[in-house]
């Protein structure tokens, strides 16, 4: 069985109809709507269903695949192209986090894979002046903030 998270370029979803087991999770009904377009373009079958709370948000995906998802499943395969500049927060990391634990949950005897095993993530430090974040005051972390005339940062 295989959970896809995410539209992504339409050809793993193709090709997951083609074999005939899984589901298609999609945060956008439009883009959900687009994926049973072309499934019943090229003839084919997978259920799709639109997650709006987040493919991040473990109970609404649960849900999802209490539907389609066998609790006898022995093998579960979560594949995704999920392409995310914010791949720690609600991006890719999350939402494979949440459909593992949500599989688990389903089909507790199943052994789940993850398409692609690894992702490489790439930062680069970012100096901005900031007086908040969230509900805390980080004026004085400015101290810090690299400027010509600013000895404290060398």
């Amino acid at each position: 069985f295989v959970v896809v998270l995410g539209l992504g370029s339409l050809l793993p979803v193709l090709a997951v109809a083609r074999r005939g087991k899984g589901v298609l999770l999609e945060l956008s009904s439009r883009l959900a709507a687009v994926a049973e377009e072309a499934l019943q373009t090229n003839k084919l079958s997978l259920p799709v269903v639109a997650v709006p709370e987040g493919l991040d948000k473990e109970s609404a995906v649960a849900r999802a695949l209490k539907q389609h998802l066998p609790a006898d499943a022995k093998g579960v395969a979560i594949m995704t192209e999920l392409m995310s500049p914010d791949l720690l927060s609600s991006g890719v990391v999350p939402a494979c986090v949440a459909a593992h634990a949500a599989v688990k949950a389903r089909a507790p005897g199943a052994k789940v894979h993850h398409i692609p095993k690894t992702v490489e993530l790439q930062a680069t430090p970012l100096e901005c002046r900031s007086e908040r974040l969230k509900e805390f005051d980080i004026r004085p972390f400015n101290a810090f903030r690299h400027t010509t005339s600013n000895d404290k940062a060398d």
